[in-house]
């Protein structure tokens, strides 16, 4: 237990270091103001009067209503695309005599469908083709059935499938949501649109405010009813910090611009996201320098223990190895265990690699493998086990190298054919096969 006997001397020494440069190293940063011109935040600060929510339901009636469907039954006497002029009158009489029974009797129209009906998908359901919408059978099919009455029988509808007999056994859809159902909708769309035309209005009265009154953003705040935000060490580089609106490339630039920077003005309106303006100014700067010694001393003294506990784990398994090597009855090892890159995860990786570079010349071998901030680890490696490969494994492997090599031959043959025909690829395609080009040609080295 290092922790209450580090030495002040050896947590300066370890200060100055250069290894520990970097991460002693205190980033370029600023506490800054933000203003944000947001599409969204205007949109829940509009009103829309329960008047013209119901005048605009009114107007848009049809959009609220569910689609209209229909779901019918028919008979079809198929005629082929070349059927002659007999083969149709043929059909159509057959058709006509069908529709007489149908008029004296239409109950008959399921049995007569399973009878007659070319249509083999719908026969054998007694002609029913379920619910379908507007547009979804061919034209004349269509028209007619959306013109018939529930119960209705149609007279011969002429496709180029033939002849068909079609009754209308049921409807649904086509009647409007009640106004309670859809208001929320409307609302939205009304919030949208009024917050769209203030948001065009407000950007302009933004992006020249900001600039106009440089010296500070509560001018433009206070005129457009903004807040004044607040965000402390916004990175020059964020990194992986999340900085979130602060994070912009462009936005950055601009903050961190000396001049800016040094007279802490307001930066140009940049747009981070779609409908969404920001400005930003410097209130307080940070340059890049390294950390002083008491700022950072509680993690200088975490990381000096750490790096001292790793020394002296190492050494103590180094003399415990030769102590080891020359006598293996006292070392008490755990019973042996197989190592292998195929079971790569069944042990640390570092571990595995470890024992993989003792000589197999040299066996039964000892090692200390580093595990960084786990610590060490002493190993024996007492033989090396000859490689065992299963017929899957071998399929497994000639599929795996079987795909490397149909890739690299449809690679060589499509560049075959561009030599042949002189393909160039312009402009977004030249990015599309840029992109591909690599993954291609690892394909062709493997194989």
């Amino acid at each position: 237990d290092w922790s209450s006997d580090v030495c002040s001397s050896d947590l300066q020494a370890f200060y100055k270091d250069p290894a520990n440069a970097a991460w002693l190293a205190s980033p370029e940063r600023a506490d800054v103001e933000y203003l944000v011109l947001d599409l969204d935040a205007l949109k829940q600060r509009v009103t829309v009067s329960e008047e013209e929510l119901r005048r605009s339901y009114q107007e848009n009636l049809a959009r609220y209503a569910t689609p209209e469907e229909r779901r019918a039954s028919h008979i079809l006497i198929k005629t082929g695309s070349g059927a002659s002029a007999d083969q149709k009158k043929a059909a159509r009489t057959k058709a006509e005599g069908l529709l007489a029974q149908l008029k004296q009797n239409p109950s008959l129209f399921a049995e007569l469908a399973r009878k007659n009906s070319d249509d083999p998908g719908s026969a054998v359901a007694g002609g029913d083709l379920d619910f379908f919408g507007r547009g979804a059978m061919v034209k004349a099919f269509d028209e007619t059935a959306f013109k018939l009455k529930k119960g209705e029988i149609s007279g011969i509808v002429e496709t180029e499938f033939g002849y068909h007999i079609i009754q209308l056994t049921d409807m649904r859809g086509g009647q409007a949501q009640p106004f309670e159902a859809v208001r929320a909708q409307i609302e939205d769309e009304a919030r949208k649109q009024l917050a769209q035309r203030q948001y065009a209005e407000s950007a302009e009265r933004f992006t020249n405010g900001v600039y106009e009154q440089s010296d500070s953003l509560k001018p433009v705040a206070d005129e457009l009813k903004l807040n004044v935000q607040a965000a402390h060490d916004v990175l020059r580089e964020p990194g992986a910090k999340d900085q979130g609106l602060l994070a912009n490339r462009r936005l950055l630039d601009a903050l961190f611009d000396p001049e800016n920077r040094a007279k802490a003005r307001n930066t140009e309106a940049v747009e981070v996201a779609p409908n969404k303006l920001v400005s930003a100014r410097v209130v307080k700067y940070h340059a890049a320098a390294t950390r002083a010694f008491d700022e950072a001393k509680a993690e200088l003294r975490d990381r000096w223990v750490a790096q001292e506990s790793r020394k002296a784990a190492k050494a103590d398994a180094e003399r415990k190895m030769a102590e080891w090597k020359q006598s293996p009855e006292k070392s008490g090892l755990p019973a042996p265990v197989e190592m292998s890159r195929r079971t790569v995860f069944n042990q640390p990786p570092m571990v595995l690699e470890a024992a993989l570079r003792v000589p197999a010349n040299q066996l039964p071998g000892w090692t200390v493998a580093d595990l960084g901030a786990d610590g060490v680890a002493l190993i024996k490696v007492n033989k090396v086990l000859p490689l065992t490969i299963s017929e899957q494994e071998i399929k497994e492997t000639q599929n795996q190298f079987g795909g490397y090599w149909g890739r690299a031959e449809a690679d060589a043959y499509y560049r075959a054919l561009k030599r042949q025909y002189k393909v160039e690829f312009l402009h977004e395609g030249k990015k599309v096969m840029d992109n591909k080009a690599p993954e291609q040609q690892k394909a062709a080295s493997v194989s």
